[in-house]
């Protein structure tokens, strides 16, 4: 892999990026997770009903993988195998939700900002782990946020309490959607879990896999 070329495709990613959407009419989301373990990936896809909070499709892939993670280009390492498993589904899906960050990057071009601009739709990351960026630590009460900025002051997304006396996650969006509309949209989709449920049943069907192929 060459990691120069990566950030030459991250700057051109970052220097076209579109974040204005239009209405919040969203109604499926496509939400990915993949799990490595002994040279595969296993990933999974769902297609998750907004309006009626359930899940209505279920896929998987498993294959051989050689991609090393390097920090700040995890997409160079998932982004292959989410096409492979996004070339297998029916379009007829919004929006996509990611394991992972948005624009909340050093270079504005986490994991759903590169699957958004690839297939140009709208997504959104919503990460378990602090990438970069300056925020106040939000409340211990549901829903309660902050928002993380940048050196300059840019706003780069939020530090959410997703579930009462936890760890924040991290919102940020992706492509072609808006700051407020990518909160929006996790705070619709999160329930008793730490990440949103589409994001949760994803990370189930990983493991599952991951454990299932020892």
């Amino acid at each position: 892999m060459n990691w120069q070329k990566c950030r030459e495709f991250q700057k051109k990613i970052r220097d076209n990026l579109v974040l204005k959407g239009g209405d919040f009419d969203y109604r499926n989301l496509l939400a990915v997770d993949i799990s490595f373990k002994n040279n595969k990936a296993f990933v999974a896809a769902v297609i998750y009903n907004i309006k009626s909070n359930c899940v209505e499709k279920k896929y998987t892939l498993i294959k051989k993988n050689k991609i090393k993670y390097v920090p700040t280009f995890l997409a160079f390492r998932e982004v292959p195998y989410i096409l492979r498993i996004v070339n297998k589904i029916q379009r007829n899906y919004d929006i996509i939700l990611c394991d992972g960050h948005g624009i909340m990057h050093p270079y504005r071009a986490g994991l759903a900002t590169h699957l958004g601009y690839l297939l140009n739709m709208p997504s959104v990351g919503v990460a378990k782990s602090y990438l970069c960026g300056n925020f106040d630590k939000p409340g211990s009460d549901y829903f309660s946020h902050e928002n993380v900025y940048d050196d300059t002051g840019n706003l780069l997304g939020y530090a959410l309490t997703n579930r009462k006396n936890t760890k924040p996650v991290f919102v940020s969006p992706g492509y072609k959607i808006s700051f407020e509309k990518s909160l929006k949209l996790i705070k619709l989709v999160s329930g008793k879990y730490k990440v949103p449920e589409p994001i949760h049943v994803a990370d189930k069907i990983t493991k599952k896999l991951r454990d299932n192929n020892d």
